[in-house]
């Protein structure tokens, strides 16, 4: 005698539109139908129409409900009663359904292998069906082909980033035209303002054996205009074979209509417009629109604990740092070629241009060239590539003891990244990244294993962003300095340092991206690093606080960051010098009121 088969069917997440349909089948003999609805299990399941308790929503003669107050993300629960000629009730069970937060644009789950498959609604450069007999498709004359062909949906199974179904996209941008691109067409044209949306969000997989060229996305509305959106990270992140989520503002787009989105293209292009490698396969999964919403790591620096609230905790922070300070400006000054032993450009090639004839010899079977940060850098892949220097010269030549190791540094994750080894026998001189740690000194090996200096726990995420990464060795006052992005991070000044300063000066081979690593002296493994380095030097004195920030790319006066300082400030990542001057004050305290009790939401 219940209702049954009801739609929503139970438990099921559905989208977000301004009226919503239910439905049920009606159980035997009813002519009426109660209807229950609301946002708790308990109530819903108490309430009677004598005790309505807010989700009662009437007694109808037809078995359907058109709901039109349902908010985003939220838990609705439902029940049917159902009313015979004879005033029978006959109590119906619980069912659920929940709003989604976004609406789809395409989730890829749908397509098959039958009158729905996936390229004839997204249009890559192999095209499909034979002239003259629909459907067909010619190609979009780029280098992109979607689907796959040996599973049972011509959609990827397997790598999914919700669902059954993805889309694999791969591209050949090694001859002209240099792009692979894959475009939807809309029927009617998309608003992508309705329900007040914001943003459009889609996730992408890569491949470690991609060559790593630019993704991006282009809209075009009704009128033909157009608006490009690359993706903001490097493009070797198409190499990580793992899931990224990509935000896009819509409200920052101003080129188009985005009341009227008529075409959406996704597209992997060589940035230099020349033949490379140049191919590779990503997958694309869940394109949505999605309101303005939480997104770690999007909030203002006022929201100091990044809870996504500007309030009392985050003042708190800020007076448990007052005051705190990272010293006087500086002036940058460019170092020149004064004294510069070794300068490796890394901008094609591993010669020393300066002068010396240092050259570098590969490491690996092939070395390859991506964008830097200034021109090209080289790819380090985590396995086998690394760069062996000839620079034993610079360290036995009886000069001065004093140098300076200076390079660019992008960091993809991997435990235990050598970024610089100098090595003869058992001495083994190294500068790498651990985890959140930066390393200097010898390490790993038989000797005093307490002969290296640390900068412990960066309190943020040093992977996937270009660093300067600077070591001073200064023997005239018997000191070794660290320096981030031409801020000083460590300072170790006294006889204990000599040691290392004599072990330098031992060693006879330089390597770059490679290390060896010894227990009790005894050979344990390689270890290489994953990134990419750019513009190594090498200089035969010490460089001063201004010469390194020149090198770290500071043009103007600029002020030491506290958050790589050894400072009062909470280790967990927060940051109270709100408007990056360099000192915790008043200037702050005015900034983070500005924003009180503003909840941080994106965008």
């Amino acid at each position: 005698m219940q209702a049954f088969t009801p739609e929503p069917s139970d438990g099921k997440l559905i989208e977000k539109e301004p009226h919503l349909t239910m439905s049920w089948e009606p159980g035997s003999d009813a002519i009426t139908h109660d209807l229950y609805l609301g946002t708790d299990e308990n109530t819903v399941s108490s309430a009677e129409v004598n005790n309505p308790l807010g989700v009662y929503r009437g007694r109808y003669d037809t078995n359907q409900y058109i709901a039109a107050d349902l908010v985003w993300g939220r838990q609705y629960y439902w029940r049917i009663d159902e009313i015979q000629a004879d005033g029978t009730i006959h109590r119906g069970q619980i069912w659920s359904f929940r709003i989604a937060e976004r609406i789809t644009i395409d989730d890829f789950e749908d397509y098959d292998a039958g009158e729905n498959q996936i390229w004839y609604s997204w249009h890559d450069g192999l095209g499909y069906g034979v002239p003259g007999t629909e459907p067909y498709f010619a190609g979009n004359g780029t280098g992109s082909a979607v689907g796959d062909e040996t599973t049972d949906s011509y959609t990827e199974e397997t790598i999914v980033h919700s669902g059954g179904q993805s889309m694999p996209l791969e591209y050949d941008n090694s001859q002209f035209p240099f792009y692979s691109e894959v475009q939807r067409d809309f029927e009617i044209p998309q608003d992508w303002t309705r329900e007040g949306v914001a943003a459009l969000v889609l996730y992408f997989y890569g491949s470690a054996s991609n060559a790593p060229d630019q993704l991006y996305l282009r809209m075009e509305d009704a009128e033909g205009k157009t608006a490009t959106v690359p993706y903001s990270e490097h493009p070797i992140t198409i190499r990580e074979a793992t899931w990224h989520e990509w935000n896009i503002d819509l409200t920052a787009i101003d080129q188009i209509n985005v009341k009227a989105v008529k075409h959406l293209v996704i597209g992997i292009r060589n940035p230099t417009n020349t033949p490379s490698s140049g191919q590779g396969i990503v997958f694309i999964d869940d394109i949505a629109l999605y309101k303005s919403r939480r997104v770690q790591g999007l909030v203002h620096r006022a929201d100091i604990n990044q809870d996504f609230i500007v309030d009392c905790n985050d003042m708190e922070l800020l007076l448990l740092n007052w005051q705190v300070s990272s010293g006087d400006p500086i002036i940058p000054s460019d170092p020149g070629t004064d004294n510069l032993v070794g300068h490796w450009p890394l901008d094609g090639s591993l010669d020393d241009t300066s002068a010396n004839n240092h050259h570098g010899r590969k490491m690996g079977l092939n070395l390859e060239w991506i964008e830097g940060w200034d021109g090209y850098s080289l790819y380090f892949n985590g396995t086998d590539t690394g760069v062996e220097l000839p620079i034993g010269s610079i360290f036995s030549s009886g000069n001065s003891r004093n140098y300076t190791f200076s390079m660019w540094i992008y960091i993809l994750p991997k435990v235990r990244q050598p970024l610089l080894t100098l090595t003869q026998g058992n001495i083994n001189i190294k500068l790498f990244f651990s985890s959140d740690d930066l390393f200097f000194g010898n390490y790993g090996d038989s000797l005093d294993a307490d002969m290296y200096l640390t900068r412990r726990n960066f309190s943020f995420d040093m992977t996937k962003q270009w660093h300067h990464i600077a070591v001073v060795m200064n023997e005239d006052e018997q000191s070794i300095s660290i320096f981030c992005d031409g801020t000083h991070l460590e300072k170790i000044k006294d006889s204990t340092t000599q040691p290392i300063f004599d072990q330098v000066s031992q060693t006879t081979q330089g390597y770059l991206g490679w290390s060896r690593y010894y227990i009790d002296t005894v050979y344990y493994k390689d270890r290489y690093y994953k990134g990419l380095l750019d513009d190594f030097r090498i200089y035969n004195r010490a460089l001063s606080i201004e010469e390194v920030g020149y090198l770290a790319g500071k043009r103007n006066s600029y002020v030491q960051e506290l958050r790589l300082l050894w400072t009062e400030i909470d280790p967990e990542g927060i940051d109270p010098d709100i408007n990056l001057d360099g000192i915790v004050d008043i200037k702050d305290v005015f900034e983070l009121l500005d924003h009180w009790l503003e909840v941080q939401i994106w965008p």
